[in-house]
Formats: C-alpha cells, sequence, structure tokens
C-alpha cells in the first residue's frame, strides 16, 4: 500500500486479547470475530473506498494495537477485477470505553 492511502479496520471481538490473533475479514459488517477493512485515497472523504471481501488481520500481543493486513477487494462493485492489499498499522491505542470487557453478573 502506498503512503497516499489510509485503511480503516474494524474488529468485532468482546474485548481485545492481549495475547494477539488472526482475524478472517468479511464484508462489512463483520460477524464476531472477525474484522473489515476499507481503504481510500488518504484526504478523501467522500470518495468510493475499496472494501475487503477475504483476507485477514494479525494482531500482534499487547493492549496497543500493532500488526498486518492482508486483503482481497474487488476495485468496482460486481466487477470481477480485484485488488490484493496489504499493509501494516502501529501504536493504535484502545480505548476501554470504546472496547467494554465482558458482562459481569
Amino acid at each position: 500500500m502506498g503512503v497516499d492511502r489510509v485503511a480503516a479496520i474494524s474488529l468485532r471481538m468482546p474485548w481485545l486479547s492481549d495475547s494477539g490473533g488472526v482475524l478472517t475479514v468479511a464484508s462489512p459488517p463483520p460477524p464476531p470475530g472477525a474484522a473489515s477493512v476499507a481503504l481510500r485515497t488518504l484526504g478523501d472523504s467522500a470518495g468510493p473506498a475499496l472494501l475487503g471481501v477475504r483476507g485477514s488481520v494479525r494482531l500482534d500481543p499487547g493492549r496497543v494495537l500493532n500488526g498486518l493486513f492482508d486483503v482481497v477487494a474487488p476495485t468496482l462493485p460486481g466487477a470481477p477485477d480485484s485488488a490484493h492489499l496489504t499493509g501494516s498499522f502501529s501504536g493504535v491505542v484502545v480505548n476501554d470505553d470504546l472496547c467494554p470487557g465482558p458482562a459481569t453478573p
């Protein structure tokens, strides 16, 4: 992925694990235990994004998110062409207010 692109990664899990792991990429909204990935041109908030339909997101252990993504996305909705997108992310601090742990009885 070039530096002129930005990715949004959504993880759907009950709480973040300190042990890391690999999540399967699914179309948004992802089912529990999966992730969705969208990419668009940096600075573009209105244009279409590439939405991953398969692939993986690998999380390193720890409470600060670091990891890699490897995703396939169609270049246009319904088109047979696709793009293979890879990238990394680092230093994403988890906000526990937005990622609550399991409910206590």
